[in-house]
């Protein structure tokens, strides 16, 4: 099942310049990722060659808890590279999913996007 943000938790549109913070809890499906297009479908191109973040790439909290950074430059961490294109979206796949992610998807408790800052 897949899910598509092209907004942040805010509601603005997810801009390449600026640095974002996504982050959740555990998923209710078996494995999980979230990938950068610029629309249509498309990968951004980026020095890092990197699209996209499994599920187990960041590091979980005591309440298993975890982050990530989506930005125009390279960030200590997990990170997600922008390629600073001016408009792009995240699509959060789920595999196998279970639970309110499957049955009731609307209310699934999704991860969040916060806008940290903008260049």
């Amino acid at each position: 099942m897949y899910f598509l943000a092209r907004t942040d938790s805010d509601g603005k549109p997810l801009n390449g310049k600026c640095t974002y913070t996504v982050s959740g809890g555990e998923l209710d499906a078996r494995w999980w990722s979230i990938t950068l297009y610029k629309g249509e479908g498309w990968l951004v191109k980026n020095d890092a060659n990197r699209w996209s973040i499994a599920g187990n790439a960041p590091e979980r909290d005591a309440n298993g808890n975890w982050s990530f950074t989506v930005s125009p430059k390279k960030a200590d961490g997990v990170w997600l590279p922008t390629g600073g294109t001016p408009q792009f979206d995240l699509t959060l796949r789920t595999y196998h999913p279970q639970g309110a992610v499957l049955n009731d998807p609307a209310n699934a408790k999704l991860p969040t996007i916060k806008r940290e800052s903008c260049a």
